[in-house]
């Protein structure tokens, strides 16, 4: 059923933060080894094919793994996709390969975006027969996205001019996001 569907979509999008459990042993490790595997596009079908399949165990004589394999696909893809823009990032090739992959365009948690998708999320509810808020919603949030990536950009682009009137030839430049507002950035400059 529909519902049931979109219930589990809410859950799958929340099955990758599950490696909370390693805090529980070592805060250290923790740290390390957050958005790890649980964040991995190459584990990505195992954990799918996990889920589905408790599902259809949980729900005997319904639609079959089959039926929930997609939903938690979609969930946990998003997921990822979404630990991607901040800075933190996430490593997308675990356990092939450990470098974190992070776009840096995004605060941890974003007060804007938040705001989008919970307002879009309310559309859905109010509006159900038609796909028009979910379209609308995954637009601006995608369009905000953008408009970060542009601020990060002309924050680079100011942290490079620093270091050109201060003669630093071979200055590093990066820009990471600060919370509440998308013009607030850390530029830093690395000699």
């Amino acid at each position: 059923p529909l519902g049931r569907r979109v219930a589990l979509g809410v859950i799958a999008a929340s099955v990758p933060d599950l490696d909370f459990v390693i805090a529980w042993f070592s805060p250290l490790s923790y740290l390390y080894n957050h958005r790890g595997v649980t964040h991995s596009f190459v584990l990505l079908p195992l954990w799918s094919l996990l889920f589905a399949w408790l599902c259809a165990q949980l729900w005997r004589g319904g639609p079959g793994w089959r039926a929930y394999f997609g939903v938690f696909a979609w969930g946990i893809g998003i997921h990822i996709v979404g630990d991607w823009i901040t800075a933190f990032g996430t490593m997308f090739l675990e356990p092939l390969y450990d470098r974190r992959f992070a776009l840096s365009t995004t605060f941890i948690m974003d007060l804007w975006l938040l705001a989008v998708l919970l307002a879009g999320t309310v559309a859905c509810l109010v509006w159900r027969t038609s796909r028009a808020p979910a379209t609308v919603t995954l637009a601006v949030v995608a369009g905000c996205i953008a408009f970060q990536g542009w601020q990060q950009h002309e924050a680079v682009e100011f942290g490079e001019a620093y270091a050109r009137a201060h003669g630093m030839r071979d200055a590093k430049v990066s820009a990471l996001p600060r919370p509440a507002s998308p013009y607030n950035w850390m530029v830093v400059v690395e000699d």
